[in-house]
């Protein structure tokens, strides 16, 4: 269960860089 909750974690993550790296290039342009 705890190996489940740390996937989901590390996917969170990973969302979250992307949606920033998505802001920051709209914000650039």
């Amino acid at each position: 269960m705890l190996e489940y909750c740390q996937g989901n974690l590390a996917l969170v993550k990973q969302r979250v860089k992307q949606c920033l790296a998505l802001v920051n290039l709209a914000l650039v342009h």
